[in-house]
C-alpha cells in the first residue's frame, strides 16, 4: 500500500548490523534440522520464525512461559505436522484438533474459559490462527469461545490469489524486495509453487497450487468477517507480508 512505502526504509541502526547471512537455500528437511538444531542448542533463549515446514514445540516455549509466569495464564502450545511430509491441509487440521482438545479439557489444564481464549502465532502461526478463528464460526462446538486473536507478521494472502482489484494496493512485496531479513530471493525459495522439493509453501500446498485461493489458506479471501472476535495484529515494516495484514486490519476495523 502506497501510504506506508515509508515503513520500507530500515532503521539506520539496524543497518549498522551489516548483511544477515542466509538460511534459505537448503533442502527443506536439512533447513528445518538447522533451526531445531539452533533452538535446542540456545536452550530456548532464542526465538525463531516458524513456517509450515519448519519450527518445533521448542521455539517458543521460553516466551509462552513467561507469559504465563508473568500473566497468570494458561499457555498450550500445539505442534503439527510438517510439509513436505503432510501438505496442507495437514498442520491446519493438528492446530484445529489441539484447540478443541484444550476446550474439552479445559478443567485439567488450568483453563478458565469463561476469561476468556486467545488464539495466536508468528508468521504462519498466525495464517493457522486466523483461519482457525474462522473456521470456528462454522463449528457449532465451539462457537464464541475464542475471545481474540493474536497475529505477529502473519502470513495472510499468497500472492497469485491476489484480486485483480488489489494488485495496486498490495505493494510490500515489491517495496521490500531487499529487505534484510526476508529479501525477495528468500521469498521466492519460500514461494515457488513450481519448485516443491525447495520451496516451503510449494511444498505446503504439495501439488496443488489452487489451494492458494482456498481461504482455509489465504484466509484474507474469506467471505466474510463477521463474527471474528476481536484481533491485535503486530505488523514489520520491512516484511513483504505487510500490506496484507495492514488489509486484514482495514476489515476488521469495519465491523468495530
Amino acid at each position: 500500500m502506497a501510504q506506508y512505502a515509508s515503513l520500507s526504509e530500515p532503521d539506520p541502526e539496524w543497518l549498522k548490523l551489516g548483511p544477515i547471512p542466509s538460511l534459505y537455500t537448503t533442502d527443506i528437511v536439512e533447513f528445518r534440522n538447522t533451526w531445531n538444531a539452533m533452538c535446542d542448542s540456545a536452550n530456548s533463549q532464542v526465538e525463531i520464525d516458524d513456517c509450515f515446514c519448519l519450527g518445533s514445540l521448542n521455539d517458543n516455549d521460553k516466551m509462552l512461559r513467561s507469559l504465563a509466569e508473568d500473566l497468570r495464564i494458561t499457555c498450550v502450545s500445539v505442534d503439527y505436522r510438517k510439509a513436505p511430509e503432510t501438505p496442507f491441509p495437514a498442520s491446519l487440521d493438528d492446530d484445529y484438533a489441539g484447540l478443541k482438545w484444550a476446550l474439552a479439557n479445559a478443567k485439567n489444564i488450568s483453563l478458565d474459559i469463561s476469561k476468556g481464549v486467545l488464539i495466536g502465532g508468528l508468521s504462519a502461526g498466525g495464517n493457522l490462527s486466523a483461519v482457525i478463528a474462522q473456521k470456528s464460526l462454522r463449528d457449532d462446538e465451539i462457537r464464541g469461545k475464542i475471545t481474540g486473536q493474536l497475529l505477529i507478521s502473519p502470513f495472510l494472502l499468497y500472492h497469485t490469489a491476489y484480486p485483480d482489484r488489489w494488485k495496486s494496493e498490495l505493494l510490500s512485496k515489491k517495496q521490500n524486495e531487499d529487505a534484510m531479513i526476508l529479501p525477495d530471493k528468500a521469498l521466492e525459495l519460500y514461494t515457488d509453487l513450481c519448485n516443491v522439493r525447495r520451496s516451503m509453501i510449494g511444498a505446503y500446498l504439495g501439488d496443488k497450487p489452487e489451494n492458494a485461493f482456498n481461504p482455509d489458506f489465504s484466509p484474507l479471501l474469506a467471505h466474510s468477517f463477521e463474527g471474528l472476535p476481536p484481533a491485535y495484529i503486530q505488523i514489520a515494516g520491512c516484511d513483504p507480508l505487510r500490506d496484507e495484514a495492514f488489509y486484514t486490519a482495514n476489515f476488521l476495523k469495519r465491523l468495530v
